[in-house]
């Protein structure tokens, strides 16, 4: 039962360790002569976000809440609050798919491996009976 709670708690520690990294954010800058400069930043830094890259800064943001709240049904196993846990994971897997519409060179490897820890997330807390097994 607690080895739910404990692979969970992992997988979103894991996502926010790879957010943290600076790989996971990429912006491309054009250069006068006319090159592509491709640089990468954490998922938690606000330059990408100022270049209208806003993905990574919402799927942090939402990791880090997503990791909150489940602390905190790990103490109080209210109903509601498993609930909102599996909606926020729903939202952070499809914001942190979100760079692929600009294209596979706004992806980075990190950011694929921050999208499928936290797909794995969404699926452990989707399992039916999860809920039960963390009592």
């Amino acid at each position: 039962m607690k080895k739910k709670r404990i692979i969970v708690l992992c997988l979103l520690a894991i996502a926010i360790v790879l957010e943290l990294l600076p790989y996971g954010a990429v912006l491309i800058f054009g250069n006068p002569d006319g090159t592509r400069n491709r640089e990468t930043f954490s998922y938690f830094d606000l330059r990408p976000y100022g270049y209208a890259n806003f993905a990574p800064l919402i799927t942090a943001i939402l990791t880090s809440v997503l990791l909150f709240m489940f602390v905190v049904y790990m103490f109080n196993n209210n109903a509601e609050l498993y609930k909102k846990i599996k909606g926020v994971s729903i939202a952070a897997v499809i914001v942190s798919f979100m760079p692929l519409l600009r294209g596979l060179e706004n992806y980075s490897v990190t950011g694929f491996a921050i999208s499928v820890v936290l797909l794995v997330v969404c699926i452990v807390l989707q399992l039916k009976g999860f809920n039960r097994l963390c009592r």
